[in-house]
C-alpha cells in the first residue's frame, strides 16, 4: 500500500478522476466529511492567501520582528518534519525526528507560520482568515489519522499512544 502523508493531501482529492501518475497522492479513502473538510481547507487556504496580499508587514516595530522570529522557527520546524518524512521508507510509519514529538509536525508548523505573518503584520484580518483554516485543519488530520490507522495498524496506534498530536496537546 502506498504511504499517505503528503504536502497539499487536502486538495488532492479533486484529482482522483486524473491519470494515477498525475496525482500527488491517493485519496480514494476520503469519507463525504473528509472532502468538506478538504474543500474548506483549500478555501481557507486561498482566503489567507488573498488578504495576505494587501496586509502590508510592521516593519521595524517590536511586533514585526516576533513575527519574524516565530516564522523562522516555523519553517525550520517545517523542513525538519518535511526531512523527517521523505527519509522514512515508503510503507513504514513515520517516527523519526520531529515526529518523535508530534504526529502532526507539517500541519502545526504550516498553522503556526499564518499566525507569525499575522502577528509580522499586526492583521486582525489575517487572524480572522487563520482561525477557521487551523480548525479546519484539525478535521483534516483527524481523518488522516483514521487512514492511518487503517493502514498502519497496530505499529500506527503504539505511534498515537506515545505521541501527543501536537505536541503537548494529545
Amino acid at each position: 500500500m502506498d504511504t499517505f502523508v503528503c504536502i497539499g493531501a487536502d486538495t488532492t482529492f479533486v484529482y482522483d478522476s486524473l491519470p494515477r501518475r498525475w496525482q500527488t497522492c491517493r485519496t480514494s479513502w476520503y469519507t463525504s466529511k473528509d472532502k468538506r473538510y478538504a474543500t474548506l481547507s483549500f478555501v481557507f487556504q486561498g482566503t489567507l492567501l488573498l488578504v495576505s496580499l494587501f496586509v502590508p508587514l510592521r516593519i521595524g516595530t517590536p511586533l514585526f520582528t516576533v513575527g519574524c522570529v516565530l516564522f523562522a522557527f516555523a519553517l525550520v520546524g517545517f523542513m525538519a518534519a518535511f526531512h523527517a518524512y521523505a527519509s522514512t521508507p515508503k510503507g513504514e510509519t513515520v517516527v523519526r525526528g520531529v515526529y518523535r514529538l508530534s504526529r502532526n509536525p507539517m500541519y502545526f508548523f504550516y498553522e503556526v507560520g499564518a499566525l507569525a505573518v499575522c502577528i509580522a503584520s499586526a492583521s486582525l484580518w489575517l487572524l480572522l482568515a487563520t482561525i477557521p483554516l487551523i480548525l479546519v485543519t484539525h478535521g483534516v488530520i483527524l481523518g488522516e489519522e483514521r487512514y492511518c490507522m487503517t493502514t498502519y495498524g497496530e505499529d500506527y496506534a503504539r505511534y498515537k499512544a506515545r505521541t501527543p498530536r501536537y505536541f503537548l496537546l494529545k
